[in-house]
């Protein structure tokens, strides 16, 4: 599949706008007085060259952005055609750049820009592309392992209000701002009526329900047709999800005294969280809040838990937190159970930080990204990274550190295996080169 004509039209006319630059900014330099006065010392030419280079630069930078916001990339998956595309105009830049004014004075100038476009800047769009490809890749990823999280609202108009939407609002906010937002499908059913929550489980199929509402010991408070409080037994809610062949993995009931009916759905789901006494509204959703964020960062179930009770303790009260209880079956361990699933995009988060070797190799990668170990009889095997060849003579064990090293790199999916004795970085891996540089 070829790249898209909105990609090729978006670089012209980042080309067009970067060509309408360099005129600008050469009108400027040549009208300056010492710049003409230059023109003997034969240093006008070579500044007309490096305004030119600067726009390509700059150019590179925007046309790789730019790609990445129309993912194409990720749909086309063309590499090759996205990265020529951005270099052809980017020499075309710098030679019409150079030469745009000055006609063969340049001459030199320009030749000098067409070689540094042909090592430097193809260096430059080919790493920026494979960070954009790979996190296209991952938020693709992302969205096969996305999950619904559905969220019923229930505020009955003949009982006590209370602030359902708030806590939806601040769940919703809290998953936007997570690691793993891209996984979480937040889906309210607002004023939800019994009906409802069975048509809701049958359509959007989900991993975890939420209910946000009054209750006690003996019931939940749905709605009736009338909007007032309609009981629903928990029993009846785990007859319902026992009956499909879905995988809910946590139900939490966010309302006064809901443990016994949550105890009730403990045996249709892995995990349960319900509340031994009455709740604030402020506590309801300061503990949703910060569980469901610690959740959408990749925490287990029994952290999250434990982040939230720790939430309302700090901002509420010690006896608010002391409500909320976690239950789970005797084949299901709250402490490794976890409702998201690592992508590339977000590798890094929980991994042991970067060993000295590591960082050392990603340091020393040059900009063609290639990564070799060789092999002799004499030296046995080593790491080279550009110029710099990890190998001592008086100490063997540097060379298999950073031999485990580069093994460590490629699990971390920094560093992947092209085959024989090469290896190369991957997108990610140049975005922590770079952050280590």
């Amino acid at each position: 599949m070829a790249l898209s004509e909105s990609f090729v039209a978006s670089v012209r006319c980042l080309e067009r706008k970067y060509r309408e630059r360099i005129i600008q900014e050469q009108s400027a330099f040549s009208s300056n007085m010492s710049a003409i006065n230059a023109v003997m010392n034969a240093q006008f030419p070579q500044g007309m060259a490096d305004i030119a280079r600067r726009a390509a630069l700059g150019f590179v930078r925007d046309a790789a952005a730019e790609c990445e916001a129309l993912q194409d990339l990720a749909q086309a998956e063309d590499f090759d055609a996205a990265l020529k595309t951005i270099l052809d105009a980017a020499v075309g830049l710098l030679a019409s750049g150079s030469q745009n004014m000055l006609g063969p004075q340049v001459n030199r100038p320009a030749d000098v820009a067409r070689g540094f476009a042909a090592s430097e800047l193809t260096g430059e769009v080919r790493d920026r592309l494979l960070v954009a490809q790979d996190k296209r890749r991952a938020r693709r990823k992302d969205s096969m392992l996305s999950w619904k999280l559905l969220f019923l609202q229930s505020n009955p108009r003949d009982a006590d209000s209370i602030d359902t939407n708030r806590e939806h609002r601040e769940v919703r906010q809290a998953l936007r701002e997570a690691d793993y937002r891209d996984q979480v499908d937040l889906v309210p059913e607002p004023a939800a009526r019994i009906r409802d929550v069975f048509r809701a489980i049958n359509e959007h199929r989900p991993r975890v329900i939420h209910f946000s509402g009054h209750g006690h010991d003996s019931r939940l408070a749905l709605l009736d047709d009338r909007d007032e409080a309609r009981p629903f037994d928990g029993q009846d809610l785990a007859d319902f999800i026992a009956a499909n062949d879905d995988q809910v993995q946590l139900v939490v009931l966010n309302s006064c005294g809901s443990l016994p009916q949550a105890l009730k759905v403990l045996q249709a789901v892995p995990h349960v969280i319900g509340t031994s006494d009455s709740l604030g509204d402020e506590a309801a959703v300061v503990f949703s809040r910060a569980f469901y964020s610690a959740v959408a960062h990749g925490r287990a179930i029994s952290s999250a838990f434990r982040q939230a009770t720790v939430a309302v303790r700090a901002e509420i009260s010690p006896a608010a937190a002391s409500v909320y209880e976690l239950k789970s079956r005797s084949d299901s361990d709250a402490s490794v159970a976890s409702l998201v699933v690592p992508t590339l995009a977000e590798q890094k988060s929980g991994q042991e930080p970067l060993s000295q070797e590591e960082q050392d190799l990603l340091k020393a990668v040059p900009r063609t990204g290639d990564v070799h170990v060789l092999k002799t009889d004499q030296k046995g095997k080593w790491v080279r990274a550009g110029a710099a060849e990890f190998f001592n003579h008086d100490d063997p064990s540097e060379s298999a550190r950073y031999i485990e090293a580069l093994d460590s790199l490629v699990s971390r999916q920094l560093v992947r295996h092209e085959g024989g004795a090469h290896f190369a970085l991957t997108g990610t891996g140049w975005e922590l080169k770079r952050a280590l540089e």
